[in-house]
């Protein structure tokens, strides 16, 4: 299962749909393909809005300034 904790301006996103296996879940890459595009839709507006990481597993993404822009960007 994707879950997706947000904990004040920190959200982490983990697992795995199982809806196929690894390399070939859409779900999974559908998942990946909305944190990337937000990641890089806020970064192109606000290089220093946040922060992200990818380690064993989890992608890690550290708000870093709440606008107007940014929130909605990531509530989308």
């Amino acid at each position: 299962m994707i879950k997706v904790l947000k904990e004040d301006n920190v959200i982490e996103i983990t697992g795995h749909s199982n809806y196929d296996v690894l390399g070939k879940d859409i779900v999974c890459s559908a998942v990946s393909s909305i944190e990337t595009t937000t990641i890089n839709g806020i970064l192109s507006i606000d290089n220093d809005a946040l922060k992200y990481s990818y380690k064993n597993d989890v992608m890690t993404i550290e708000i870093l300034k709440n606008d107007n822009v940014t929130d909605k960007l990531i509530t989308n």
